[in-house]
């Protein structure tokens, strides 16, 4: 006689625990939102313009992946152990900066390339440079320029791992490449870093007499500059329209604001005239001649009480010609 349903006992209900949730799925989420080494190596070339050396890549990567990511020609060698990113632009500072991380640690690139870094009206592009390397570090079989930093302390602005000399040290360390820069040319590179607050006349008279005897340059930019009309002359045009301006009694004044954004190189306030120079030098880039019409306009309008009107006395831009304005 089979039991009946009411003699088995109820079944006893078993609580099933709830799955633990899946740790590994966020964990390749954070891995995928950090970037990998590769990124970070081409962030690393991309701060340094374009070049990375074999060491960094190795930092990174490790030398196993280094030495396969060199063999897959991305890479195209430009000095030993140093490297740059192939389909990238090709500018004009990349060979300093492989010859300051072939020179590292402690290197600094300087001379006219450093000054063009700085966007110096007559060195943009320029490609001539000197490599300042550590007391303790010796080079040898190379080609590029390069002497001893014996300059304790050196301002310099980093591109990754380059160091690229201060304005002014680049400007005193450019007066050596006689081949490359004229005197104008240092000249207009003064004027143009005073004018931009980057250098002062109190700190130019100061580096010269400190580095006389370690900077080549020191003693042949202090000349220089003596030589064209001193230290306080601001511009190129102050110092090519004087001898114009100069026949004026009064006197006419130097760099007169005639609105809050612009200033002409000479203007007499009797007469309400203003003369400015409109050299080649001074306006030869785009965002110059921007800044040329910007002002133009800019004198159309009534600023501080009185109007002007600039014309031109000459229809031919020539280095000398005079631009004026009279109300």
């Amino acid at each position: 006689m089979l039991p009946a349903m009411d003699d088995f006992p109820p079944p006893t209900p078993t609580a099933i625990a709830p799955e633990a949730p899946d740790a590994e799925p966020a964990a390749r989420r954070r891995d995928r939102s950090a970037p990998s080494p590769m990124d970070r190596a081409l962030s690393l070339a991309e701060r340094q313009h374009g070049v990375i050396a074999r060491c960094q890549l190795v930092d990174l990567l490790g030398s196993g992946p280094t030495d396969h990511l060199l063999r897959t020609g991305r890479l195209a060698p430009l000095v030993r152990g140093v490297w740059r990113v192939r389909g990238g632009a090709l500018l004009p500072e990349q060979a300093a900066f492989a010859a300051a991380l072939r020179a590292r640690p402690g290197a600094c690139v300087t001379g006219p390339v450093a000054l063009g870094l700085y966007a110096v009206p007559g060195f943009i592009g320029a490609e001539a440079f000197e490599i300042l390397t550590a007391e303790h570090r010796w080079l040898r079989n190379v080609e590029f320029a390069h002497r001893p930093d014996r300059q304790a302390r050196r301002g310099t602005a980093p591109y990754g791992a380059v160091r690229v000399a201060s304005p002014l040290d680049a400007l005193i360390d450019s007066a050596a490449f006689r081949a490359e820069v004229d005197e104008r040319s240092l000249r207009v590179a003064w004027d143009h870093l005073r004018a931009t607050g980057m250098v002062t006349v109190a700190r130019l008279r100061r580096q010269p007499e400190r580095l006389r005897a370690v900077a080549p340059g020191a003693s042949i930019l202090a000349a220089v500059l003596e030589a064209s009309g001193g230290y306080l002359v601001e511009s190129e045009g102050e110092r090519l329209l004087w001898p114009f301006v100069s026949c004026f009694e009064p006197v006419l004044e130097a760099q007169v604001w005639v609105t809050p954004a612009r200033r002409l190189d000479y203007f007499s306030r009797r007469c309400r005239f203003g003369w400015e120079y409109v050299g080649k030098v001074d306006h030869q880039y785009v965002a110059q001649r921007i800044a040329d019409d910007e002002r133009d306009a800019e004198l159309r309008v009534r600023a501080s009480g009185w109007a002007t009107s600039p014309r031109r006395t000459s229809t031919n831009r020539r280095p000398c010609s005079p631009r004026w304005s009279r109300a």
